[in-house]
């Protein structure tokens, strides 16, 4: 059995021999974050043992976030869907992770009350209003304030009286009048999206970009350590054809995988269900694997040199050498 290089981290191949006797599963940890809306993908699609039609053993791990980013560049797993913050910060350092599909939209909102007369950005800039972010460093607030500043010219931390605070108390700051508007994290979007009487989307990062670029911004890209995927192009399209299957999974039986794996995306009571539902069917948690094809890539390497001209990123990681599309990896693969 091949093992990962990382003290929990486990890519090999099992000895599961299948009804002919000489199929065997390559192990393969993956590690995701907490309070995911996609988590029901991977957990409903471990449970259903989706991956293993694709002849990997899946063990996936929800973890806490410091934990989640490291997992590739330490090499405790070798396959992932890292944030793209930590695709383009590993690069800088010298750690190369290659991007072969879509993983997880920009979900994200920024929100007013429900009676407020602030409904966009412009009028957050133009009537001297105060804005909430939950932590400068985190790839929803920079997406945010990337594709904000493209769009309308209005960097939301320079043009706009901001501050960070804490993602879970957001909602209460705004509602408390310490903020005029909120950029919230997934979970408590669907939450807000959820209350139409009490607060208002005013701007969608997503739907922004898309206008922009052609397709919606990813927080985070199924990836892999460039060294181990030059030797394991094979069990990369085998995850993708697993994650294809799981997402329809989920979409197909979303009303008793959200009943099973709600609370561990983030998501509280029937209304809040029904919200992510909606998301679900409407396309705007993921994209087939198939999609990612150049013009995706390109939108998205789109996003990482607006990045770098706003110095949110030191360097955009070479797009010829570190990403696959879906085609070329099934050349690869098969």
């Amino acid at each position: 059995m091949l093992k990962g290089l990382g003290a929990a981290g486990v890519a090999g191949f099992a000895g599961c021999l299948g009804d002919d006797g000489d199929d065997e599963l390559y192990e393969l940890d993956f590690v995701y974050v907490e309070d995911s809306i996609d988590i029901p993908i991977y957990l409903a699609g471990q449970e259903e043992n989706i991956w293993e039609n694709h002849g990997i053993d899946l063990n996936v791990v929800i973890a806490g976030f410091s934990r989640y980013v490291a997992t590739l560049p330490t090499e405790e797993t070798q396959l992932g869907a890292p944030p793209i913050f930590e695709i383009a910060e590993s690069y800088s350092e010298g750690h190369e992770i290659v991007s072969f599909g879509p993983d997880l939209v920009t979900t994200n909102r920024v929100f007013s009350m429900a009676d407020s007369d602030i409904s966009s950005i412009e009028d957050l800039a133009e009537q001297g209003g105060t804005l909430g972010v939950p932590f400068w460093g985190s790839a929803a607030t920079n997406i945010t304030r990337t594709v904000i500043m493209e769009e309308t010219g209005i960097d939301i931390r320079e043009d706009i009286e901001s501050d960070a605070a804490e993602p879970a108390v957001l909602l209460n700051l705004l509602e408390d009048g310490e903020f005029d508007a909120v950029l919230l994290f997934t979970g408590s979007t669907i939450s807000a999206l959820a209350q139409p009487d009490t607060y208002q989307p005013i701007y969608n990062p997503a739907g922004s970009w898309e206008e922009i670029a052609g397709f919606p911004p990813f927080l985070s890209h199924i990836s892999a350590n460039r060294v181990w995927l030059e030797d394991n192009y094979d069990v990369a399209w085998n995850f993708l054809q697993g994650w294809d299957d799981a997402v329809e999974h989920v979409e197909n039986n979303l009303d008793d995988v959200m009943d099973s794996y709600g609370l561990l995306a983030g998501v509280d009571g029937a209304d809040e269900v029904e919200r992510a539902k909606e998301l679900y069917e409407a396309g705007e948690i993921t994209a087939p694997s198939d999609s990612w094809d150049q013009d995706m890539i390109d939108s998205q390497w789109e996003l990482f040199e607006s990045m770098e001209d706003l110095e949110l990123i030191s360097d955009v990681p070479p797009k010829d050498e570190l990403t696959l599309t879906n085609a070329e990896l099934d050349d690869l693969a098969n």
